[in-house]
């Protein structure tokens, strides 16, 4: 009697045993799928964070290396600076000013003069025409006075006699010489006449100058 009873509990908890066994393998399946899920994910992120860091620098190498094109605007712009550079000297020659004539014309009388290529010379050749009142000074020379100061800094020191056109510039006066003069260090050529030098000593008055060449 007390075998059977025995035998009857060993075989009612036979399958009890054999669900827990079975319970505890399907909790084990399943924390291993989701430790493998968890490991792909992480395995996911490591290789988007990689790939997205080699998209960075090649976004980075491309910004920084110059295009064709920009490479071609600087290479116009650099050829461009250097045509620039070499016609300057060209700029510069093209400014010097030429002697010109000029004329002092006063009641019928005219005489007339070649102006040298000084910054004083072409200084007074800027300012005409001109109407100036000629005065007597000494008794070898007639002057007026321009309406702007003359540059003297290139200008010739005079040293001819009758027929020098030159500027004092101490005064600021045009001077037209018809005798001679001792030389004065302040004293710089403009020009020489070339017509009617003998009637320097005539002009008075207001007297017109003019441009003529």
């Amino acid at each position: 009697m007390l075998r059977r009873e025995a035998a009857a509990a060993e075989s009612a908890a036979a399958p009890t045993k054999g669900r827990r066994a079975n319970m505890g393998k399907l909790v084990t399946a399943m924390a291993l799928a989701a430790a493998l899920g968890m490991l792909g994910a992480l395995g996911g992120c490591a290789s988007g964070d990689g790939s997205s860091v080699r998209v960075g620098e090649a976004a980075q190498s491309q910004a920084a290396a110059p295009s064709d094109e920009t490479q071609g605007a600087d290479g116009a712009q650099a050829g461009a600076s250097g045509q620039d550079a070499e016609a300057a000297p060209d700029a510069q020659v093209a400014d010097v000013v030429p002697a010109e004539v000029i004329e002092a014309r006063a009641q019928g009388t005219v005489v007339t003069f070649e102006l040298n290529s000084s910054d004083a010379a072409a200084g007074l050749g800027a300012q005409l025409p001109l109407s100036a009142d000629v005065s007597n000074y000494s008794s070898n020379e007639k002057i007026f006075y321009p309406p702007k100061a003359l540059d003297c800094s290139d200008a010739p020191a005079a040293e001819g006699g009758a027929g020098t056109l030159a500027y004092y510039e101490p005064w600021g006066n045009v001077v037209m010489f018809y005798g001679d003069y001792a030389p004065n260090p302040d004293l710089y050529e403009l020009g020489r006449a070339v017509s009617g030098a003998e009637n320097i000593a005539g002009l008075s008055g207001a007297v017109e100058i003019t441009a003529v060449g």
